[in-house]
């Protein structure tokens, strides 16, 4: 699809490898699965020219989180035009098109980026971390205080000092910790912060899935019908699952399936829980339907995982 001018209107999604991108800017990655760059004058232009081609509408598979040291930066999200400038942090995510970006020759930040892998399994280990497709969802943007700035900025580098570190031992449990305070902080600063996110003007679709996403993260223990979703946004099951499809690349039977498992995952890690409990708590009708569930998703038993966790 084009506009009148000939530019495209559709985004390209693009898949990241984050082992590629930390290698072309300078950066650190771990895994394929998380990545951080750190942006000064010496590469800004580099990543400015490189990642956007003119006119191009983009979607990153990643969670990205940019953290303003110097200067500003200006990004545009959605077709909204955001001004990022010293001291403020933003974020968006594959739900987002992203089409521009500009730095200031004096330009310093941060960009992390983090895939779904890496959620799913940090989210796991802090059930009251939210939900993957809800920790990506909406663009925030926040100006800190001095205080804020001082305690964000200390984690941001103590999350850059072990993703450099080349000692492999308990890496990942270094990064997720990190990740986790970075991740509190930001969510902290949603639900306490006097100055509301910037809203996005929202779309049919956009209005669509963010409700779907709310409806998943506060009731979807409980109720594992479309139907359900369907009805309370008057519209069709097939027209919900197909607008999913189309702005998430999962339809609506996925994202349940998916925040169930997050759960249960999160549910089975914790010391003396019995898969019967996990079961009741998801509303399953018994052990056996949770089991077999959970091995569709996951290729494996409930009580194998469990025993994974002490391999």
């Amino acid at each position: 699809m084009t506009n009148k001018k000939g530019a495209p209107l559709t985004p390209n999604i693009i898949e990241l490898d984050l082992k590629e991108v930390a290698l072309l800017f300078g950066g650190h990655s771990y895994s394929n699965e998380l990545a951080m760059i750190k942006v000064s004058p010496l590469n800004s232009y580099d990543i400015d020219k490189r990642v956007f081609k003119a006119g191009e509408l983009i979607r990153i598979d990643v969670l990205t989180i940019i953290f303003v040291l110097e200067g500003s930066l200006k990004v545009t999200v959605d077709y909204v035009d955001y001004t990022l400038k010293k001291s403020s942090i933003f974020a968006f995510s594959p739900f987002n098109t992203v089409n521009k970006s500009h730095i200031t020759p004096d330009g310093r930040y941060y960009i992390l980026m983090a895939k779904r892998e890496f959620l799913e399994k940090t989210i796991a280990d802090i059930s009251s971390l939210p939900s993957p497709q809800i920790a990506t969802s909406g663009t925030p943007l926040f100006e800190l205080n001095n205080e804020q700035f001082g305690i964000i900025k200390s984690n941001f580098d103590t999350l850059y000092y072990y993703i450099k570190d080349k000692r492999q031992k308990y890496k990942e449990r270094f990064l997720r910790s990190a990740f986790i305070l970075i991740m509190y902080e930001f969510f902290n600063l949603i639900e306490s912060c006097t100055q509301s996110p910037i809203k996005i003007k929202e779309g049919r679709h956009t209005y669509i899935v963010h409700n779907f996403m709310k409806m998943l993260n506060e009731v979807g223990d409980v109720e594992h019908n479309p139907a359900y979703y369907a009805d309370r946004l008057f519209i069709s099951v097939q027209y919900l699952s197909l607008v999913l499809k189309q702005e998430t690349r999962n339809n609506t039977s996925k994202w349940i399936a998916h925040n169930l498992i997050i759960r249960a995952k999160s549910m089975l890690r914790r010391p003396g829980i019995t898969i019967q409990q996990v079961a009741d708590a998801l509303h399953f009708a018994d052990q056996s339907s949770f089991g077999k569930f959970f091995k569709k998703h996951t290729g494996i038993s409930p009580k194998r995982y469990i025993a994974s966790l002490n391999d």
